[in-house]
């Protein structure tokens, strides 16, 4: 996670929900756990945490959130992604193609205008499945492009902004 002020918001939010308060050092261990993730995928851990636990969640819970297993997570974007191809995104969650993984094959070849143009309601079958095999093999990948740029200095990310 990037922004320090969205953590703090978010952190304070689930203290306030618990009716607890963390030392210092120990929204410092949540920090740091949660550093090596982009804020999207904290916010939505934040949410799910939010209506999944009875109890505050200890940072590998909120990790876990995170790391939810590929299928289950392209199973869900598929969801979104068909419903935004039919005309019902009124149904999807906003935010729902914030997920890096959504907007690189939204950006590709599941343009959601390019395929409710060119598809037949017989294709939204093998385009379901297309997305999810495309969703599961795009995914290590784009994580570690996301690790890739947050570890560049500011310097190689500004040369490297409009590369591919």
């Amino acid at each position: 996670m990037m922004n320090k002020n969205l953590f703090q918001k978010y952190i304070a939010g689930l203290c306030e929900l618990h009716r607890i308060e963390l030392s210092k050092i120990a929204v410092e261990m949540y920090w740091h756990a949660l550093t090596p993730f982009s804020d999207t995928q904290c916010k939505a851990a934040f949410d799910k945490a939010v209506v999944k636990y009875k109890f505050f969640p200890k940072p590998a819970e909120l990790i876990e959130l995170i790391e939810a297993p590929k299928q289950y997570l392209a199973q869900q974007q598929v969801v979104y992604f068909m419903n935004a191809v039919t005309g019902r995104n009124y149904r999807n969650p906003e935010g729902w193609d914030d997920d890096p993984t959504t907007q690189r094959l939204l950006q590709g070849r599941f343009n959601v205008e390019r395929v409710r143009e060119e598809s037949l309601e017989s294709d939204h079958k093998w385009i379901e499945k297309d997305f999810i095999q495309a969703y599961n093999d795009c995914t290590d990948y784009c994580e570690l492009d996301e690790k890739i740029k947050i570890e560049m200095s500011p310097e190689v990310k500004k040369l490297t902004e409009n590369i591919g």
